[in-house]
């Protein structure tokens, strides 16, 4: 049985505030707090010796003072990089977090959260599984936890060993076929991007049929107030403190 989905917040800070803080950090998380965000979205990836941690690229150089695949390093050494500076001086010696650091915050400062699983090719099972272990005790009761993927093994896998916690399928487009890919991975919910093809008439069919769609990424409020009027349940935004506060 696929668990209901939660209805998020209609603002959900993208990887955190990373419009203003580097993404995917606890500081980006705090700062989304800060300007009024309730719900957060993140990126967890897999070390070389299993831990889960919040990455976006396969590669750390875009976003630390290291280089290579991020499944190339221990979590020992990546906690050794600095991944703030490449954003601004002040947020020199910025870690990568852990999934578990994270949870502990987000349980701290009361945030709902959609993770999102991201994967290296051909290393989609093993990192469904870490980041599964990981969020295995996510305190979900207090607060809602959503996991998505563009890989559709990875939401298996998340079926398999979080069958408790709703998934949602990732596509850069809502697929024709959306009935049937989000029966394939156990899905109840769509993630897409702020395409041009994204229009009310293709979204219409998804939202009648009773699965929210989601849209990444959004950062001007008028065009979030349009995807609403479409009837997009929520926006995940790179600039939560453009977004009047929800209550």
């Amino acid at each position: 049985m696929i668990p209901a989905q939660p209805r998020l917040p209609f603002v959900v800070a993208h990887r955190g505030a990373s419009g203003s803080a580097p993404e995917n950090t606890l500081a980006a998380i705090r700062l989304a707090n800060t300007m009024g965000a309730r719900c957060i979205e993140i990126d967890a990836s897999v070390t070389a010796d299993g831990r889960a941690v919040l990455h976006h690229d396969d590669r750390i150089d875009r976003c630390s003072d290291g280089e290579g695949l991020l499944l190339m390093h221990t979590a020992a050494e990546l906690e050794t990089r600095d991944f703030g500076s490449w954003f601004a001086p002040e947020f020199a010696h910025e870690r990568i977090p852990s999934l578990a650091d994270t949870a502990r915050l987000c349980a701290e400062l009361g945030l709902g959260c959609n993770l999102e699983i991201k994967t290296t090719g051909g290393w989609d099972e093993p990192t469904a599984r870490a980041v599964c272990d990981a969020a295995r005790d996510w305190p979900t009761e207090a607060m809602p936890l959503v996991i998505s993927s563009f890989s559709e093994r990875a939401l298996q896998v998340a079926a398999e060993h979080l069958p408790e916690v709703p998934r949602s399928l990732l596509a850069k487009i809502p697929p024709e076929n959306w009935r049937e890919r989000l029966a394939h991975t156990h899905s109840n919910a769509l993630h897409t991007a702020d395409t041009p093809v994204l229009s009310r008439e293709r979204l219409q069919p998804i939202i009648d049929a009773g699965f929210p769609v989601r849209v990444y990424t959004v950062d001007d409020p008028a065009r979030a107030d349009a995807l609403r009027e479409m009837g997009v349940e929520c926006v995940f935004t790179n600039h939560p403190e453009r977004f009047a506060p929800e209550t």
